[in-house]
């Protein structure tokens, strides 16, 4: 291709089918940076090029801008930050793509020899200083962790380094032998398992600013000059003064980049002379180009008038010169530019066209709305051109054959990369083609005969969802990971204590590590590391702490003991219902038709793999001919609803009534929008029955309602009254059955038993609980995000009045609605009249528990119609409202907050298919706490939502099961705890159906041996504490086996200590198969303890005597004696594998 060339014209995704044909023909040269003039339109040619090429040609990267604006009070998040770095990187060392919003190239960038010469680099058999190394990487930008999870993170355990880096896919793990690097492999994150060897490391710095002594010097020295021509206080400039030397830098301090080094290059400078440089729609970036320069003028005078250290523009953006002047270094460009059909000349070449004669499904109305778009096909093949439908998921994917079908084309599936089928699709008039990606909008490729489509063109927008990403800990969860001294925690034998932390103690002459748990009275129990298995985490039910139990005492023996008996009483009411179920008779509804089909395929997300598992099982009970019960566990915005109408439109269409029961009216005007807009273009007949209508309106749809003439009411308890009388009514959809009343539930009861009921809650309920209830109770669980492509983004922020006129004002600018969460009742009105200052322009309502009903319903209703944009409010934020235009959440003293609290809150927002902001406020004028810092920073560094929070939001589950099973047995949970309660009802079960249960044996041992996990291997107690459990809990030595393994992987070489304790356990394991209480060691050999439910037959252990009665010797109080000369773990395990097979 010529090296400077424009390219007008190109339509919908055709610029990058354009570009992906030029990339492959290599007539575009890598690396490539492709300008573009959004983040959204980077992110969308990623994901387009991603279709189109095979994945071996290049790599495809994006650089995004900081996500903050220029001079801001806000900090960009380091992973950020980190990003930019691992791109620069890939610019000058590999042949990338990059595609980049102008934003990004408008900011300088760490000079490109400083970055090279910073670079560690790390070889097997190479020798390093431990020390120097880990110094190396603070001044990287590093941070120091427990464990190693996500970029920039590094941990040192012993002889092993983890480390992080940006420019890394995974972690990469180093054992050292001495000073000397002996292997280096790549781990897994989620399991901190490494697999995959290597032979070198690359480490590239994880921040802009480096503390070398060279950068320090100089930095000090800039900071000191601005900062006096500003005229900031000296006080304020000498901390940082004083900060900079000891290397521990204000968090605002990634601002300051330009103060460090001579000067800042541009990050065209990364891209090789001979590389390419694509920009996409020219005006547009322009455009771009000027807002950020106006923001660049408007923040650096702000900052000079509020006396921030603000670096001066000239060092640290680039103006439009700048820019034009770097773009011409290159060799080869491509400028690719919209062309209106006004503007064309004669003799222009026109490569592509817009899609004509088709409009989404939701656009149109008439009999067959797919008629047009079936006509268009026809054209375009009668035209000789080859059809590719472009769908995100299979599930659309055979919606789309199954209504092809109808017509009699042929649907075939292309996998991607698209260019490389290209010459083998077939030519018949009755073939079309589709493919699993993205395009943002099809085109006509005019050379190649080419139609493009993409699936919002012909059922509307969709927006999809993303998978949820696995736990960081999630390989490593139980209730202990968490446990902190002072905690309760309730011992299965001995009740509910304090725990008091890990001890090490000489016993018996040998060192071991106990848990010190503290009674009623300052009694101790050392529990043996050995029996952790016996401890779980106090878990309750509401926030009440229960009093400590007595070591001794009959009190917690008799509290389980109730307990179980209420849980036995609860498991047999289950199984009486689940009975009744199974033998009524109900409606059996059809299949899903065409009509279903249709209503599916209108649907504005993508299900997630759960709900569309919980459509399926509500659909397939519907038609089975008994009563549906099924109740649908997921939080708000994760799809429930839609669940719910696509049973409604099964019941309505098999011309039955339903009806929508809520707890309050305001959900229930809600559901009436969200249903009649779902249903908007279908013959259904929708109404809203609660004090929203007047009398004489609902005295009219009640009569309809009896006539059926309504197909769906909609209402509140109100629907429950004896004047409301229904023609065919076939299913009551529920929602938030645990906040009616108990005269509302027994009505549900009966109801249960002649129509097909479907229950909605909002509270989330363990797994545990779920898979016991499971066998017993219809459920489904949602447990999928509700979010577009985008996280919320998430800012922990000192006070500042700015930053929140800033982010309410950005939020007003886009149509949208802000929470502002201030917890504290008695000062919310000072709160009012702050906002009020700073934001006037605003509408602002007042919204927490202590209002009257009435009132709080009227606050929330005008927050929900948007006659307020401000809610200032407690936590009581309502959870089963779904307000999509709120997408900003301003939380005051969040350093109050615990991390479920703010994991809930942050889910009220990041609803709808808008960026939506958090901002945790913290006092700007004192220090928070160490444990508030961490949790605040976990809230940051992850912003997923769903299972990355499990463990975070595993105090609301067990309320959400408490809410579930209802106020006794939430009871009984406070009483004994969440685990050991799940267990009893888990045992209960079985025993009801049938299930033989054996109690299992917890044997004592006492063998001279130190057994532990050295603080040298394990460095922290938590991970030490989630070892011990996974140890105790093993039941076999495979199990054991596995285990040894994962731990020479994440920690190193076995110690002998911890061989033993592996031993130890191996020993457990088979005393458990003899079912012995206990074993001694003696300065003779070895003294087990039959338990009396051993299936040792007396004769087996008489005739093993009389054979070898030098031994084996019997005791008194069923002890059988092993003669040993040499005993250690290992012998004595072998002992104990030889009485199994003799008298077992």
């Amino acid at each position: 291709m010529n090296k400077h060339k424009i390219v007008k014209g190109l339509v919908g995704s055709s610029a990058s089918f354009y570009i992906a044909k030029k990339l492959l023909e290599n007539e575009l040269r890598t690396p490539t940076l492709i300008v573009v003039p959004t983040l959204r339109d980077a992110e969308n040619i990623i994901e387009e090029l991603e279709l189109f090429l095979p994945p071996n040609i290049c790599n495809l990267i994006i650089f995004k801008p900081w996500d903050v604006k220029p001079y801001d009070l806000l900090i960009p998040h380091n992973s950020i930050i980190s990003e930019r770095l691992n791109v620069l990187w890939q610019l000058s060392h590999g042949s990338p793509v990059i595609v980049a919003p102008i934003a990004a190239l408008l900011q300088k960038v760490i000079p490109k020899n400083i970055l090279e010469n910073s670079i560690i680099k790390l070889e097997t058999n190479q020798t390093i200083n431990i020390n120097e190394f880990k110094k190396g990487l603070l001044s990287l930008g590093y941070r120091l962790q427990d464990q190693v999870l996500s970029g920039g993170d590094f941990s040192t355990r012993g002889n092993i380094i983890d480390v992080f880096p940006p420019n890394s896919k995974l972690p990469a793990r180093i054992e050292l032998f001495g000073d000397d690097i002996e292997i280096m492999r790549f781990f897994h994150p989620e399991t901190q398992i490494s697999d995959e060897v290597t032979n070198e490391i690359i480490i590239i710095p994880n921040r802009e600013i480096l503390l070398t002594d060279q950068c320090i010097e100089l930095a000090g020295r800039r900071i000191k000059e601005t900062a006096d021509s500003i005229g900031i206080q000296k006080l304020e400039r000498d901390k940082w003064l004083s900060q900079l030397r000891t290397g521990i830098l204000p968090r605002e301090a990634d601002l300051w980049s330009p103060f460090f080094f001579e000067s800042l290059d541009h990050p065209l400078d990364y891209l090789p002379d001979s590389g390419t440089l694509v920009t996409v729609n020219e005006p547009k970036i322009t455009e771009e180009i000027e807002n950020f320069e106006a923001l660049c003028r408007e923040g650096f005078e702000k900052g000079l008038k509020d006396l921030r250290l603000v670096p001066p523009r000239e060092n640290f953006y680039i103006n439009s010169k700048e820019f034009a002047k770097k773009r011409c270094n290159f060799q080869t460009t491509l400028q690719i530019e919209p062309l209106k059909r006004e503007d064309l000349k004669e003799g222009d070449l026109v490569l592509t066209s817009p899609l004509t004669g088709i409009s989404p499904v939701t656009h149109r109305s008439g009999k067959d709305p797919l008629s047009p778009f079936i006509n268009q096909l026809k054209k375009w093949k009668y035209d000789g051109n080859h059809i590719i439908i472009i769908n995100h998921t299979n599930e659309q994917l055979n919606r789309l054959r199954e209504i092809l079908d109808l017509h009699n084309f042929d649907l075939r599936i292309i996998d991607a990369p698209i260019l490389d089928r290209l010459n083998s699709l077939g030519g018949g008039e009755k073939i079309i083609y589709a493919a699993l990606g993205f395009i943002s909008k099809g085109f006509e490729y005019t050379p190649d005969h080419l139609v493009f489509i993409a699936e919002e063109e012909i059922f509307g927008v969709r927006r999809k969802r993303r998978a949820p990403k696995e736990s960081p800990n999630a390989a490593f969860f139980t209730s202990l990971e968490e446990l902190q001294e002072g905690d309760l925690v309730v011992h299965l034998e001995h009740g509910i204590g304090k725990y008091g932390g890990l001890h090490q103690i000489k016993h018996g002459g040998q060192k071991q590590e106990f848990l010190l748990i503290t009674y009623k009275d300052e009694d101790r129990l050392y529990l043996p590391v050995h029996r952790v298995n016996l401890l779980q985490k106090y878990i309750g039910y509401g926030k009440e702490r229960p009093p400590l139990d007595q070591l001794g005492s009959q009190t917690w023996d008799k509290r389980r003991k109730k307990v179980k008996k209420g849980v036995e009483e609860l498991a047999q009411e289950l199984l009486k219902l689940y009975a009744q179920r199974e033998t009524a008779k109900g409606y059996k509804f059809s299949a899903p038709d065409n009509y279903f089909l249709e209503f599916e395929s209108e649907f504005e997300f993508e299900e997630t793999e759960d709900q569309a598992a919980a459509i399926d099982d509500v659909i397939n009970d519907m038609c089975q001919g008994k009563p549906m019960d099924r109740l649908i566990c997921g939080d708000v915005g994760y799809g429930k609803t839609e669940v719910a109408m696509r049973a409604a439109f099964k019941a309505v269409f098999d011309h039955k009534q339903v009806a929508v029961v809520c707890p309050t009216t305001l959900l229930a005007s809600q559901h009436e929008r969200t249903f009649k807009e779902r249903f908007a273009r279908f013959p259904v007949t929708i109404e809203l029955l609660s004090r929203f209508r007047t009398l004489s309106e609902q005295k009219i749809i009640l009569k309809k309602l009896f006539s059926g003439e309504v197909d769906i009411i909609i209402g509140t308890h109100a629907i429950f009254s004896r004047n409301v009388k229904f023609k065919n009514l076939g299913l009551v959809v529920v929602d938030e059955e645990q906040r009616f009343g108990v005269r509302q539930k027994e009505k549900l009861k009966t109801l249960r038993t002649e129509v097909d009921v479907l229950t909605l809650t909002a509270t989330p309920i363990p797994r545990t609980l779920s898979f016991t209830l499971g066998g017993l109770r219809d459920l489904s669980t949602i447990n999928t995000p509700p979010a577009d492509r985008r996280t919320v983004q998430t800012f922990v922020t000192p006070f500042h009045e700015e930053i929140i006129r800033n982010s309410i004002l950005e939020e007003l600018k886009r149509g949208g609605q802000i929470f502002f969460v201030h917890n504290r009742v008695q000062t919310i009105n000072s709160v009012l009249n702050m906002l009020e200052n700073i934001v006037p322009e605003a509408k602002y309502g007042i919204a927490h528990g202590q209002l009257p009903e009435r009132t709080l319903e009227k606050v929330m209703a005008q927050f929900l119609n948007g006659e307020t944009d401000v809610l200032i409010c407690s936590t009581i934020i309502e959870s089963g409202l779904d307000i999509p235009t709120a997408n900003t959440l301003i939380v005051n003293r969040a350093d109050t907050f615990g991390l479920a609290q703010l994991y809930q809150l942050r889910g009220r927002v990041g609803r709808a298919k808008d960026q939506a902001f958090a901002y945790f406020l913290i006092p700007s004028d004192q220090t928070i706490t160490e444990e508030a810092q961490k949790r605040l920073e976990v809230l940051e560094r992850y912003t997923d939502f769903g299972s990355g929070f499990r463990i975070a939001s595993h105090d609301l589950e067990i309320r959400g099961g408490g809410d579930i099973l209802g106020r006794e047995q939430s009871g009984h949970i406070s009483a004994i705890g969440f685990e050991l309660y799940t267990k009893l009802l888990n045992e209960a079960i079985k025993n009801l159906q049938g299930a033989k249960l054996e109690s299992i044996i917890e044997p004592e041992i006492h063998i001279n041996v130190t057994a532990l996990l050295p603080a040298s291997y394990i460095p922290e107690t938590r991970g030490r504490l989630t070892v011990y459990k996974r140890l105790a809990l093993a039941s076999n030595d495979d199990d054991l086996e596995r285990l040894s393994a994962e731990l020479k992987n994440r920690f190193g070489e076995i110690p002998i200590e911890t061989k033993n304790l592996i031993s130890i356990m191996q020993i457990k394991t088979r005393l458990q198969k003899l079912r012995a209480n206990s074993i001694t060691e003696t300065p003779e050999g070895i003294i087990l303890e039959l338990d009396h439910s051993t299936k040792i037959s007396s004769e087996k252990v008489m005739k093993l005597i009389s054979k070898m009665p030098r031994k084996y010797q019997l005791k008194p109080a069923s002890r059988l004696a092993i003669i040993m000369e040499k005993s250690n773990p290992e012998t004595i395990k072998n002992e104990l594998d030889i009485l199994l097979q003799t008298l077992l």
